[in-house]
């Protein structure tokens, strides 16, 4: 997500999608719901709405990461469409 975002973003937020990348998938690490998951640590505004509320500058960046990870190809090029 950090070098998608390094085009587009201020070296500030693409730290912060790389922090969105690595924690967007802690629920599955953890076997707990990410919200939970989230609760003890300090998190910029914008990583915890992308990860959480699927809202803010960084949510189209997640986005595109889990339907590259998706294997669908359509979803895929939809998503890096929009």
């Amino acid at each position: 997500m950090e070098l998608l975002a390094v085009e587009l973003l201020p070296a500030e937020e693409c730290d912060n999608a790389f922090v969105v990348g690595v924690f967007s998938l802690l629920d599955t690490m953890l076997g707990i719901p990410l919200d939970k998951a989230l609760e003890s640590i300090s998190l910029p505004e914008t990583v915890v709405n992308a990860l959480l509320h699927h809202t803010g500058v960084l949510a189209p960046f997640l986005e595109l990461a889990k339907a590259c990870e998706s294997a669908d190809d359509q979803l895929f090029a939809t998503t890096a469409e929009s």
